[in-house]
Order: structure tokens, then sequence, then C-alpha cells
């Protein structure tokens, strides 16, 4: 089940990353700390679960 957390993560950040290639960098910025945030809410919610 983790792997394929780890996978869809990891599939979602690249089909994304595509995506974002053409953005001002202040947007970039503003989209990468909101990614990094779901991301961290998504592995303290996997933690607390366990």
């Amino acid at each position: 089940m983790l792997t394929l957390l780890v996978c869809f993560i990891a599939g979602m950040g690249a089909g994304l990353g595509t995506g974002f290639a053409g953005m001002s960098p202040a947007t970039l910025n503003r989209v990468t700390g909101v990614i990094l945030a779901v991301l961290g809410v998504a592995i303290l919610a996997v933690n607390y679960l366990k």
C-alpha cells in the first residue's frame, strides 16, 4: 500500500512538473510551497494511521 502511494505521488509530481515548466518564478515558488505542505500533511497522516 505504501509503495502504491509513493508511486502515485511520484507520478503526480512528474505530471505537474511538466505543466509548471512555463510558469513565472513567483508563481512556481507559491505552487511549490503548497505542494510541499500537502505532501507534509500526507506524510503525517500516513505516520499517524500506522
